[in-house]
């Protein structure tokens, strides 16, 4: 489930995964479907491998900023404490 309560569809073997061809995007897909022909590869892998790779960066992304909160909230408790000690029980 996501943040609100909705579900996310489970894929299964054999699903089909349809994407929208934008205008912006036409030449890409069309240079990516020749050199897959040309070249003797198989578009669907191609496309699995790549979404494969960027979940992978984005879990690795999403570890690195809450590695980041974490070191920053002890950044902060260090700068607190060091206040306190500096000013408030200062002798």
């Amino acid at each position: 489930m996501d943040k609100k309560g909705v579900k996310y569809k489970k894929s299964k073997p054999g699903d089909h995964i349809h994407i929208l061809v934008t205008k912006d995007f036409a030449d890409t897909a069309t240079e990516f479907f020749r050199i897959c022909k040309d070249e003797h590869f198989n578009p669907s892998e191609i496309i699995r491998a790549a979404m494969a790779e960027w979940v992978i960066r984005q879990q690795e992304l999403k570890r690195l900023l809450r590695e980041r909160d974490i070191s920053k909230s002890d950044f902060m408790k260090k700068m607190a404490t060091a206040y306190e000690e500096a000013v408030l029980y200062k002798k």
